[in-house]
């Protein structure tokens, strides 16, 4: 079972304070902490890197999904639009119907989207069975089940992924920068007071609404199963896989605990998968984030959602 303590730093960053978190078994786990630290981008020699998509602005969005009930829905970056997809159909509190399928930024409705580079979810239009499909040039795609040829409504291409950079300063600007804060702070003191007050006094009644508001259960469509909220975790008992998100990295992102591989660590072994890379990442100590080697048997049992940093709970 995963250790007392969840990840306080991601393979692509790392945290620059935090809180422990404690739990006693698999079975019957105690609360945890009600806070949990904030994140930095992690450092690469004199330079540190960010990779997310520049997303699109939205507008006439679909309403009503809810995730704890339909499962997740996923975020798709690409060149021409960016497109949301969700796996069922849903009805709106105020009575609109939703299809299932994909909404681009302006939400407009398409069945099925393939992007270059990117794996999206087709559904056959005759027996409305589903599959993963990475699009590739002249490709042909039919359905495994009733071998019915796709009706693609749209191809796209995936968005190539922006970076942020930040360089430190030479050592005079470090320096400059330093007193120019020093100043703002002293300055700032008094309203810093008042506020760490505010905030000291409503951190146990925040934590407690955050904690209840996340979904006792999730649909993990790549696995395809419904997996329960199992302590502060997600666990999928096939796999033997715990699973939670993470909403303090920046950006956010789902880390992983499988039994068999991450409980070599001690008490680490918390585990991302890096899409860029195509590989996974697992903490071996304190904000130590390698590269993770396994056999071939054991990496057949590995599954991760296939966005990591849009798949969301709220």
């Amino acid at each position: 079972m995963p250790p007392s303590r969840h990840s306080h730093s991601s393979h692509s960053s790392h945290r620059s304070s935090h809180s422990s978190h404690s739990r006693s078994s698999h079975s019957a786990r105690s609360s945890y902490s009600s806070s949990r630290s904030s994140s930095s981008y992690r450092s690469r020699s004199n330079s540190s890197y960010s990779y997310t998509p520049k997303f699109k602005t939205r507008s006439n969005q679909p309403r009503g999904w809810n995730a704890s009930l339909y499962g997740q829905s996923i975020i798709y970056a690409c060149k021409d639009h960016d497109y949301v997809y969700y796996p069922h159909s849903w009805t709106s509190d105020d009575g609109i119907d939703y299809q299932a399928g994909y909404y681009d930024e302006k939400g407009i409705y398409y069945s099925n989207v393939v992007a270059k580079d990117m794996e999206t979810i087709l559904t056959c239009k005759y027996c409305g069975s589903k599959m993963t499909c990475k699009w590739t040039d002249g490709m042909e795609t039919n359905c495994p089940n009733c071998g019915s040829a796709f009706e693609i409504d749209k191809i796209d291409v995936k968005q190539n992924e922006v970076v942020r950079r930040t360089r430190r300063l030479p050592f005079f600007d470090s320096l400059i920068s330093a007193l120019i804060g020093i100043f703002v702070l002293v300055c700032s003191l008094p309203i810093l007071a008042g506020i760490a007050t505010a905030v000291m006094n409503n951190v146990s009644s925040s934590a407690s609404r955050i904690i209840s508001s996340t979904p006792s259960s999730v649909y993990v469509s790549e696995i395809g199963r419904t997996c329960k909220l199992d302590g502060e975790d997600y666990y999928d008992a096939t796999t033997q896989c715990w699973f939670w998100w993470d909403d303090e990295l920046d950006p956010p992102q789902w880390q992983y605990w499988y039994e068999g591989i991450s409980s070599k660590y001690g008490d680490y072994g918390w585990m991302e998968y890096d899409a860029g890379e195509q590989c996974w990442y697992i903490e071996v100590n304190d904000g130590d984030w390698r590269k993770l080697m396994v056999t071939e048997e054991a990496e057949s049992r590995l599954w991760h959602f296939k966005n990591a940093y849009t798949n969301e709970l709220y």
